[in-house]
């Protein structure tokens, strides 16, 4: 079960869905942290768009806040719950069938595993500096990074013990406090840590975080966001837009 939460336009009626996945904090938009920018969601493109009439549907990967299933980062489950969310999202009441993804890094990232999927209801894609490629967050050009590895686990926990919990408690939430506990002693075993030891090498579990590798999969229409940076954005990240059909 897939933790979600959705922001409205004003009236009724149904809206175009414009949906974020992401490990963070994106099924628990709406309480008060999230409207203080406590949030890895931009407040400020969520409001732009719920004022332009879409709704606005955050989703927490497979075990992170307070969602079920177990962390896999980018293998193959993110893009198939993110099926699966375009798809839900697309059968709602509220909404118009229309779906599109925006959001960056980890929602980047999650735009492109689910539009590989090629879900029916999925319209387009926004993807915002996206790891296309695992494994250069650890080793970017084979240089170990921990520059990356150890703070990315501490906010990660922080968003889910801090901001997730105290939106859950402001909703009376129970069930989700307990998975947040759940996701927190099950990341103490499988965190980006405990990836880098047990697969310091490039072998076939590791290539299974390849992006780039089936991007070619994506029909959608794609408006892709880029910037240089020397730490989580690694040097292939953009090398999925040569495997896109240029005419989208």
């Amino acid at each position: 079960r897939l933790r979600y939460s959705v922001l409205l336009p004003r009236g009724t009626g149904k809206f175009p869905v414009a949906l974020s996945i992401n490990g963070y904090d994106a099924g628990s938009i709406g309480g008060s942290a999230y409207l203080k920018n406590q949030t890895a969601m931009s407040v400020a493109l969520d409001q732009r768009l719920v004022e332009a009439g879409y709704a606005v549907m955050g989703v927490n990967a497979a075990g992170t806040g307070c969602s079920g299933g177990t962390l896999e980062y980018t293998r193959p489950q993110l893009g198939r719950h993110g099926a699966e969310a375009v798809e839900f999202a697309a059968a709602q009441a509220w909404s118009d069938g229309n779906v599109g993804m925006v959001s960056a890094s980890y929602g980047g990232s999650s735009q492109l595993a689910t539009a590989q999927q090629q879900p029916p209801h999925l319209r387009a894609i926004a993807p915002g500096m996206p790891l296309a490629d695992y494994r250069d967050a650890l080793y970017p050009g084979g240089v170990p990074q921990p520059g990356f590895v150890t703070p990315f686990r501490v906010a990660f926990r922080a968003f889910w013990s801090e901001l997730v919990a105290q939106t859950a408690k402001e909703e009376g939430d129970a069930g989700c406090l307990e998975q947040v506990e759940r996701n927190l002693a099950a990341e103490e075993t499988n965190s980006i840590m405990q990836l880098v030891v047990s697969h310091p090498l490039r072998d076939d579990y590791m290539n299974s975080f390849d992006l780039a590798r089936d991007a070619g999969r994506i029909q959608v229409p794609v408006l892709a966001f880029d910037a240089f940076q020397d730490q989580a954005i690694t040097p292939r990240s953009g090398h999925y837009q040569s495997r896109l059909d240029p005419g989208k």
